[in-house]
């Protein structure tokens, strides 16, 4: 369902093998929430998946992890921005801004609505209101030309 969405958007996209059940709860249970049933889907239809230009859409589980502990508990990262406890980023738009689902103080992702983190200003604004609003953004400049 998912490559069929994103490739109706635009049918430069690169897809990944599909993620397994382990390697999404293992960012469930390191980030100690449920993810979104859209982006849960996604990653089990492709674990990943670059734009047109080579830039990750959507990132791999292992990259969600990575980076969303790296913003988490980095030292400067700490110093320099607000906390980024509150988002689970899975996404990015190559020029530094991140993209990701609040996470409310009780630990759960209750809303669809997804965030840019504009790094330059520390901002944190609302990029999309779904998974699929938020691809057609991220591949808004994508064209069937090659």
């Amino acid at each position: 369902m998912w490559k069929e969405t994103i490739s109706s958007i635009c049918q430069r996209c690169v897809f990944d093998s599909p993620a397994t059940t382990a390697q999404v709860e293992e960012i469930e249970k390191f980030f100690g929430v449920s993810l979104p049933k859209d982006l849960k889907a996604l990653l089990l239809e492709s674990n990943g998946i670059l734009g047109p230009i080579g830039l990750p859409v959507v990132w791999d589980t292992s990259v969600i992890k990575a980076h969303n502990s790296l913003m988490r508990n980095d030292a400067g990262m700490r110093r320099s921005f607000m906390p980024f406890d509150h988002l689970l980023f899975f996404g990015e738009d190559g020029g530094g801004d991140l993209f990701g689902y609040g996470i409310s103080p009780t630990n759960e992702i209750t809303s669809n609505r997804i965030y840019r983190w504009a790094h330059e200003g520390d901002d944190r604004e609302t990029a999309a209101y779904s998974l699929e609003a938020y691809l057609k953004y991220a591949l808004r400049h994508c064209t069937e030309k090659t």
